[in-house]
């Protein structure tokens, strides 16, 4: 998409009104002298984003070195549902979502190794942390104070879990790749962390997370391409970075980060795994590097590996994909 703005000479009349009263009704604003008598001239700039030139004064956003950010994503919780989004919300926290601590053997909350102070016990792997996520997110959107109230002891218990050098939660995963650690299922509890911080603004949550990736940025690099899980979905870890570096300033974070790309999974070269879950978190990962490396060519990567998946899986109405 050409970056260059594009003018467009407008004259009041039928034109006006089909391309600019159009804009203003989107934003619910009106013109007392919009398609007036008077013929003269407005321009109309078409970009490719919004501006960055400015900074965001009420949000958070990427910090120097990363680029601006066009757009920013509201904190969780800032946008209320209503209507058919609301009712689906509520089906979910009425249905499974809402019930799975009740059903599911990896959501118990005694003697799981989540919830143990020393990591012990059992499901000590991705199920825990998936559900959380989810389940905590749902509690905020729809203000529910049950859910959250819920997810919350799920959350105090991880939080309690730290050990003196920086991790956390079940104490196999440590070791559980013939010795080397198994950092996949930590993505996803920082995921839930950063939800929950957003939402509660806890301020026990940065400097958690920030003990936690002082502790990864102590391992050797090629830890980071282990495993079969964790080599593809990095680029999740990534993301979490640049969320602590904008609130922290912490400049070893875009190291960890670089180091990260470097040897996880290259997602420039194509898709490398079909399996649906690892499509959904690897393919953008080249897009979200991006921010860091300012390198267009990771940008284009990101778009080509949409485009592959599109391509195979998107020929059936509602243009999604279905990877297994």
């Amino acid at each position: 998409m050409n970056s260059t703005p594009e003018l467009v000479p407008i004259r009041r009349g039928l034109v006006c009104f089909s391309r600019v009263a159009l804009v203003l009704a989107v934003f619910g604003l009106q013109s007392p002298s919009l398609c007036g008598a008077a013929q003269s001239e407005t321009e109309v700039k078409v970009v490719s984003a919004p501006a960055t030139s400015s900074p965001n004064p009420s949000y958070v956003g990427n910090r120097a070195p990363l680029l601006p950010n066009p757009l920013i994503k509201l904190p969780i919780g800032s946008i209320k549902p209503k209507g058919w989004v609301r009712q689906q919300l509520e089906l979910e926290a009425q249905g499974m979502t809402g019930h799975l601590q009740e059903i599911s053997k990896w959501c118990k909350f005694d003697d799981n190794a989540w919830s143990d102070a020393q990591g012990r016990g059992h499901s000590g792997w991705e199920e825990l942390p998936y559900w959380l996520k989810g389940y905590g997110d749902l509690g905020y959107v729809l203000g529910d104070q049950q859910i959250t109230k819920s997810a919350r002891k799920w959350i105090e218990a991880v939080l309690a879990s730290q050990e003196a050098d920086g991790w956390f939660g079940p104490r196999g995963l440590k070791t559980g790749l013939k010795g080397k650690p198994d950092l996949w299922p930590h993505m996803v509890m920082c995921n839930v962390l950063q939800s929950f911080y957003e939402y509660t603004g806890d301020e026990r949550v940065v400097p958690f997370l920030t003990r936690y990736f002082k502790w990864l940025n102590t391992q050797p690099k090629e830890n980071f391409g282990a495993g079969y899980w964790p080599r593809i979905r990095f680029g999740d870890n990534i993301e979490t970075l640049y969320w602590l570096y904008n609130r922290t300033g912490e400049p070893w974070l875009l190291e960890l980060a670089k180091g990260i790309h470097e040897n996880m999974q290259d997602w420039t070269t194509g898709v490398h795994n079909w399996h649906n879950v690892n499509l959904a978190q690897g393919f953008r990962e080249p897009g979200v590097y991006y921010q860091q490396s300012k390198e267009e060519r990771f940008l284009r990567a990101a778009e080509n590996n949409y485009q592959a998946i599109m391509g195979v899986y998107g020929q059936f109405p509602c243009v999604g994909f279905a990877g297994d």
